[in-house]
């Protein structure tokens, strides 16, 4: 299973990204909020792919792709809307790809899958097949008894419990007709 590297100051799109790439089987992600993070979680876990944001503090994402790019890493690089020049330094620097913010999950997809080539994702547990038959996936999250196989493959921050169908139907507090 191939392993990918989120590299961006913002905890918000690491969360974005870790969301979309769970959902379409990407289990083993690492995190870095910084250019020299980046550095040090790629020469430490050498992951098949790096997301790498192009304006991080300490290291820029074209000086994190100068470092890595020599030893064989694959990256594609997130930028903001209006950085045409460095996501031009970042390809001629050794990136294969990029995104452009804000960005939808089948873009994403679409280049993760073009840069990962073969390397296929952990099958997505469903009711037919509640339980993958490979070994368990290193994660950092916790898993145990609360992992509900029926659940759809939307992820949430929410709470999981016998109470949660009620909460989208309780809107205005008026369940009655008048």
């Amino acid at each position: 299973m191939p392993k990918i590297l989120l590299a961006d100051d913002s905890a918000f799109m690491r969360k974005v990204l870790s969301d979309i790439l769970v959902k379409n089987g990407y289990q083993e992600l690492i995190e870095a909020e910084n250019g020299n993070q980046a550095i040090e979680k790629y020469n430490a876990e050498h992951p098949d792919l790096v997301l790498l944001d192009i304006i991080m503090p300490e290291k820029d994402g074209i000086a994190v792709i100068k470092e890595i790019a020599p030893q064989g890493a694959k990256v594609l690089v997130i930028s903001a809307v209006g950085q045409d020049d460095m996501i031009g330094q970042a390809k001629t620097s050794g990136a294969q790809g990029y995104i452009v913010k804000p960005f939808e999950e089948e873009q994403v997809m679409t280049e993760v899958k073009k840069i990962l080539g073969g390397e296929q994702p952990a099958p997505v547990q469903t009711q037919e097949n509640p339980q993958p038959a490979q070994p368990a996936v290193q994660s950092d999250q916790p898993q145990g008894d609360s992992q509900q196989p029926a659940q759809p493959a939307v992820q949430n921050d929410q709470p999981q419990g016998d109470s949660q169908p009620a909460q989208p139907e309780a809107q205005g507090g008026q369940q009655q007709p008048a």
